[in-house]
C-alpha cells in the first residue's frame, strides 16, 4: 500500500528486527551486536550463515528523496566501517566469513538504493579483508522477509503497531465523489447528513460529506495495509466490525435519538469494542481512524440511520 507506512523510532525498529531475526535462526546461530560496546561497528546482528544485519529507520524523513539519500548515506557509512573497524570485527566474527550485509529498512525508498549498495559492495570485496567472502553482496530489504516470524510472535515481543496514512490525494477523493459506482453511497451519506441539526448550508454539507469520505478512504487504506502485513490484527478488526454491525441496523430502527447523538454513541461503542479486542496491538490513533472509516461506511450503506431531527 503506497498510502500507508508504519512509524518507528530507530530503537523500536532495531528491537523489532532483532526479535524477528532471533525467531528466524536456530538457538545459537545468531547473536546481537550491541552498539554500547566499543561503539557502532556497522553491524546490529550476525548469523552463523555469513549474513550480517544492520537496521535503519530514521525519523523525520517523509519524502522519498529524503529516505533515498538517508539510506544511501547509511550504506556508505556502515560498509566503510567494515574496514575501519576490522580489528574489532574480526574477533567478534570468530571465523565467520561474511557473505551478505543486509540493511533492514521499513520501506525501500528507490531502486537506486540497491544499485548504490551494489557499487559499495564491490569496494568491500576489493578491500582484501580476510572475513569478507569473494561473493560478498550488500542487500537492502524490508520486513517482508519475516512474514512467518512476524506471525509467530504477533502477540508477544512486538509492541503496539502504529501506521501512518499518507493519502488519499485530492484527486482520489474527487474521483470517489463522482464515480458512477459510488453514486448511491454518496447520495445516502448526503441524505443522512442533511438530517443533522448542524447542517446549515450547501457549502457546509459539502465540507462535512468530504470529511466523511476522506475518513472512509483513509480507513480503507489502513485496513488494506493491515490485511497485507498484519493479517491477525486485520481479522480481529473484521470480526469486531461484523459483530457490531449485526445489531447496528436493529438499533437504527428502534432508536429515537437524533442523528448527532446516534453517530457519537455508535462511534464510542465501536471504539470500545475494538480496544477490548485488540488489547494494545494497534495504537489509539489508528483505532480512531478505523472508527471513522466504519462510521462513514455504515452511513453510506445504511446500517446506521436515524430519524429526522426535530
Amino acid at each position: 500500500m503506497t498510502n500507508v507506512q508504519r512509524l518507528y523510532s530507530g530503537e523500536e525498529w532495531e528491537l523489532e528486527m532483532i526479535a524477528l531475526l532471533m525467531r528466524r535462526y536456530a538457538l545459537g546461530d545468531f547473536f546481537e551486536v550491541p552498539a554500547v560496546h566499543k561503539g557502532d561497528l556497522g553491524l546490529d546482528g550476525v548469523g552463523s550463515d555469513g549474513c550480517v544485519y544492520q537496521c535503519y529507520a530514521p525519523q523525520g524523513m517523509r519524502s522519498a528523496a529524503e529516505r533515498r539519500d538517508g539510506q544511501k548515506g547509511k550504506i556508505y557509512d556502515d560498509l566503510s566501517k567494515l574496514k575501519k573497524n576490522a580489528d574489532d570485527i574480526r574477533p567478534l566474527l570468530d571465523g565467520i566469513v561474511v557473505r551478505r550485509w543486509i540493511l533492514l529498512v521499513p520501506e525501500l525508498a528507490s531502486k537506486d538504493v540497491q544499485a548504490y549498495a551494489n557499487v559499495r559492495a564491490r569496494v568491500v570485496r576489493e578491500s582484501g579483508l580476510d572475513f569478507i567472502s569473494d561473493d560478498f553482496r550488500a542487500v537492502v530489504s524490508t520486513d517482508v522477509m519475516f512474514a512467518a516470524e512476524r506471525k509467530a510472535i504477533a502477540n508477544g515481543v512486538i509492541s503496539s503497531l502504529q501506521l501512518e496514512i499518507l493519502g488519499p490525494s485530492e484527486f482520489e477523493l474527487a474521483a470517489f465523489h463522482v464515480a458512477d459506482e459510488h453514486a448511491t453511497l454518496v447520495a445516502n451519506l448526503r441524505r443522512k447528513l442533511a438530517k443533522l441539526p448542524r447542517q446549515q448550508s450547501a457549502a457546509e454539507a459539502d465540507r462535512v460529506a468530504s470529511k466523511y469520505l476522506l475518513a472512509y478512504l483513509r480507513g480503507r487504506d489502513l485496513q488494506g495495509a493491515l490485511q497485507q502485513n498484519h493479517a491477525e490484527i486485520w481479522e480481529s478488526i473484521q470480526g469486531v466490525k461484523r459483530s457490531f454491525e449485526l445489531l447496528l441496523d436493529a438499533r437504527s430502527t428502534v432508536s429515537t435519538a437524533d442523528g448527532s447523538i446516534r453517530i457519537l454513541d455508535e462511534m464510542e461503542g465501536y471504539q470500545r469494542d475494538l480496544r477490548a479486542k485488540l488489547r494494545g496491538d494497534l495504537n489509539d490513533e489508528n483505532i480512531s481512524q478505523l472508527v471513522a472509516e466504519a462510521t462513514a461506511d455504515w452511513l453510506m450503506r445504511c446500517p446506521l440511520d436515524f430519524p429526522v431531527s426535530v
